[in-house]
């Protein structure tokens, strides 16, 4: 059972009606709506024809429209849904943008890398953030000069962002980067930089074994 009970045993068209509620007309956030498209989803086929087409329009309010995208992401990829994250990453709503780039690096589309990597200068901090896992997700020889770069950024979410995508990609090179912000930082930029410095500490001292290993093992 989900946290919103009563959207189960509903029939479509009553999950369609609730679905397009509007934000203001009931104490709705993000997880209802989420939790709206997965049992829209398990409608079958007309349930996925309604969420298509809740993406193909794109005129949904932002909640619900950024729930269908991410559940379309988890299917497998058509033309068409490739297609349209595309055209959103120009959209003006920045949870729509973010969206699509999430969608993007989770549908492995690596052939608009270059559109994406645009957007490292958007101006909301949560799309700037979505640039930096779509690179380490997609492209993670190519990630760690962008997200050593990120921990520049004005923005605190940005350089959290940066701080988990290199514990992610096990660069324990970063270490000394990483640790300028133990200190002197939001209290969730600390704790990346904590959990970051905790793992690739670790990793460090193993590769440095395994090395020290194979060269006590060379004749």
């Amino acid at each position: 059972m989900g946290f919103y009970p009563e959207l189960e045993n509903l029939d479509l068209d009553e999950l369609k009606r609730r679905f397009e509620r509007s934000e203001n007309e009931g104490d709705y956030d993000d997880f209802y709506y989420e939790e709206a498209v997965e049992h829209i989803l398990a409608q079958g086929m007309s349930g996925l024809s309604y969420l298509k087409k809740v993406v193909e329009e794109g005129r949904m309010d932002v909640p619900q429209l950024r729930a269908a995208i991410w559940i379309l992401s988890l299917q497998p990829p058509e033309a068409w849904y490739h297609e349209k994250l595309r055209s959103f990453l120009q959209d003006s709503r920045e949870r729509i943008v973010t969206e699509s780039v999430d969608s993007l690096a989770h549908i492995g589309a690596r052939d608009l890398s270059e559109e994406v990597l645009r957007l490292r200068t958007h101006p909301s901090p949560y799309v700037r953030g979505s640039v930096l896992r779509y690179m380490s997700k997609l492209f993670p020889e190519k990630a760690p000069p962008i997200l050593l770069e990120a921990l520049k950024d004005e923005h605190p979410i940005v350089r959290e962002n940066a701080l988990d995508e290199l514990g992610e990609l096990s660069y324990y090179q970063a270490l000394p980067d990483i640790r300028l912000f133990l200190y002197n930082q939001p209290e969730y930029v600390r704790q990346a930089a904590l959990g970051a410095v905790k793992y690739l500490t670790v990793l460090k001292k193993e590769a440095s074994a395994a090395s020290q290993s194979g060269a006590n093992d060379k004749p």
